[in-house]
């Protein structure tokens, strides 16, 4: 690795040149980078909801399908936006009363079952099919010229407005608190370093391997916006450390010779062994997302471990060269230090290692028991602030047409018109459905199917399929919504065993059955995963466990603050956190430890082993947590996307809380257990 750190050295200024010109293709990366807004995309494909999914765009070109209310408004003005929406670009069509009958009669004539589907107190509904599906751009283009249209004079609800809504949040949120995020670790840089310039220069850095990982982006094809939102920052906070290990051993070694070129190839030689070690746990906790179901896990998984190697690496080429090009400039503004040195903390901790193992104790079982009962709400419109357009949209649907969710039942179309009538009979008398659409609740004595346009008819029977579409005013996460999936499943597959439920409630179930499962494989996987690495690297049995035992303690405990605040954590969450807070702070558990053993190598007993390790390791790890509060915190405290704050918030609160479990607990444990590290760690048995 000193041959790489030469050659670096001596290439600094080539380097920084392809650094820069690798920011254009990085650049055309990120802008062309799809994004997904519609979560549900990410279960797998062989689910029936999926299929079900797939039928309707394949066989009835529905892409994806909202509702539009509309409130005191005639019918002949009604009739006028109508036919101006069906002619913007990405709407397949739109279905309206006129669609079945003549609009001219007055609404007391109207067929109750028709009058009851389009039309509730002063508001009327119409239904548009979308030839996209939600995160398409046609579809958002679409979204964009209705609204137009509409202007402000109704509301627009369905996956396709809500996508709509989250994008423009994320489009104004992500740069804000991105740049806030930035500012922050600047100041904390500015507070901890003994240079006014190095936060630049870290930031820099930071800043191309960001920019890198972003735009590769591009190659995966497409990217949700949770991950979008989050990469940045994570990125940001979880590697931040490397940039300040290789200052830092610049600087120690720049005292051993007077050549700085030299001093700067040895610092690359020694952190590049040091931070490769350090990144493979937290790219193992990242990795370990990468096995869940649900695919938003291989998604984020994928780019946050991507982030960690690209940041290694810019780590060892592009700022040494910074540093090195940059220098004088360093030296010139030359500041103190305002981290505290951890004398007096380190002979606190020691002195008091027997209360600390108490605490231990006494919080577990509340945490676990937090940790086991926390809230978790699968609710995707929560997602949104209540002044979201979309979100007010669906608070109109069901104030005014008590509709909450829409499910959809696919059958064959070999199935009578008396079956299907029994069938609908059948499922509405399942409490909580409010509608049925369906071509046979369109026909009847007063209206022959012959009556029924062809285009119509198409949107509800098409291709060797019919479909029948249910509105209930339960809530799809609710109990009572969940019973009445299986009641509806149940009565269909009774007239059609090979009938499908799919629609937003089943989708949501879905989501809670495979995501209930992914969180075991996720929680198990990065645990044994990272506790293997750490065997490795130890050459022993009980160091995994205390490390890896203590991360799980402080995860525990931010989940129980959650439960104990009554703060519902969104499931996304619920599933990442702990491989996240994992990954991301084991890393702080590690270096105090190997001080810890290089420590008691050194002969020093177990308590001034652990007070130098405190000593030598606390202001890394305090300035890394800080890092990565602060990078994450700013999210928390800026964004309005719910599901977005929330992830924050826990990981800001997570980096927290392992910094202190780190820095107490931790000490506390390797003084009781000393004899039983030494008993089973190689290398240390003998001392």
């Amino acid at each position: 690795m000193k041959q790489v750190g030469i050659i670096i050295v001596k290439l600094r200024i080539p380097v920084i040149v392809l650094a820069v010109l690798l920011l254009l293709p990085s650049l055309y990366g990120m802008q062309n980078t799809k994004v997904k807004y519609d979560l549900t995309t990410y279960l797998p494909s062989n689910l029936d909801s999926i299929k079900g999914q797939k039928i309707l765009d394949e066989k009835f070109s529905q892409g994806t399908l909202s509702m539009l209310i509309i409130e005191n408004m005639p019918n002949k003005n009604v009739k006028l936006l109508k036919d101006k929406i069906q002619k913007v670009d990405g709407v397949e069509s739109v279905l309206w009363v006129d669609s079945i009958l003549d609009t001219t009669f007055p609404d007391s004539f109207l067929p109750n079952d028709i009058k009851k589907i389009f039309f509730n107190k002063n508001s009327t509904m119409l239904f548009i099919k979308f030839k996209g599906s939600s995160s398409d751009a046609s579809t958002q283009k679409a979204i964009d010229r209705i609204k137009e249209l509409i202007d402000k004079k109704g509301y627009l609800s369905g996956s396709a407005a809500i996508s709509k809504d989250i994008n423009e949040l994320s489009l104004k949120d992500v740069p804000i608190y991105t740049f806030v995020a930035v500012v922050l670790v600047i100041i904390l840089l500015t507070l901890t370093m003994d240079s006014f310039f190095v936060p630049l220069i870290i930031l820099t850095n930071i800043g191309f391997a960001i920019l890198y990982n972003l735009g590769t982006n591009y190659l995966l094809g497409d990217i949700s916006y949770i991950t979008k939102s989050l990469a940045a920052v994570l990125q940001l906070g979880v590697t931040l450390d490397y940039s300040i290990f290789l200052f830092n051993r610049y600087k120690e070694e720049k005292l051993k010779t007077d050549n700085k070129l030299n001093a700067m190839a040895e610092a690359i030689s020694k952190t590049a062994t040091a931070v490769l070690s350090s990144a493979l746990t937290t790219v193992a906790g990242f990795l370990a997302l990468v096995i869940m179901k649900f695919g938003i896990g291989r998604d984020l998984g994928i780019v946050l471990a991507k982030g960690v190697f690209i940041s290694i690496f810019t780590t060892i080429t592009i700022l040494p060269s910074l540093i090195l090009i940059l220098d004088k400039l360093t030296e010139r503004f030359k500041t103190v230090s305002l981290l505290p040195k951890f004398t007096k903390i380190s002979q606190f901790v020691v002195k008091n290692y027997k209360a600390f193992v108490v605490i231990l104790v006494i919080l577990f079982l509340p945490a676990l028991y937090g940790r086991n009962n926390v809230g978790v709400y699968y609710d995707l419109l929560k997602a949104l602030p209540s002044n979201a357009p979309s979100y007010i949209a669906t608070e109109k649907m069901e104030e005014n047409f008590d509709i909450a969710t829409l499910h959809t039942v696919v059958v064959s179309d070999k199935i009578g018109y008396k079956n299907i009538a029994s069938m609908i009979n059948e499922i509405e008398k399942i409490n909580g459905i409010t509608n049925i659409f369906a071509i046979e609740k369109f026909i009847g004595p007063s209206i022959p199917e012959s009556f029924l346009p062809e285009a119509i008819k198409r949107n509800f029977q098409n291709q060797g399929y019919k479909l029948i579409m249910i509105a209930s005013k339960n809530r799809s996460t609710s109990q009572e919504g969940q019973k009445e999936l299986l009641s509806i499943e149940r009565i269909a597959k009774r007239y059609d065993k090979d009938a499908i439920l799919t629609g937003e409630g089943v989708l949501t179930r879905d989501i809670m059955k495979v995501t209930s499962v992914d969180l075991k494989n996720v929680d198990v996987l990065s645990v044994l995963a990272i506790f293997i690495i750490i065997l490795i690297a130890f050459k022993s049995i009980s160091i995994p466990v205390l490390l890896v035992g203590c991360i799980e303690f402080a995860i525990l405990i931010n989940f129980a603050i959650s439960f104990f605040t009554k703060l519902e954590v969104p499931f996304i969450g619920y599933i990442i956190m702990g491989a996240i807070q994992l990954g991301s702070t084991v890393d702080y558990a590690i270096l105090l430890t190997s001080r810890f053993e290089e420590n008691i190598k050194e002969g020093l007993n177990k308590y001034d082993a652990v007070k130098n390790a405190i000593k030598s390791s606390g202001r890394s790890i305090l300035t890394s947590a800080l890092g990565f509060f602060l990078a994450t915190f700013a999210i928390a405290l800026i964004s309005k996307m719910d599901m977005v704050k929330n992830i924050c918030l826990m990981l800001s609160r997570g980096a927290i809380i392992s910094m202190i479990v780190i820095l107490t607990i931790l000490p506390a444990l390797l003084i009781v257990s000393e004899k039983v590290i030494k008993n089973t760690t190689i290398g240390l048995s003998k001392q």
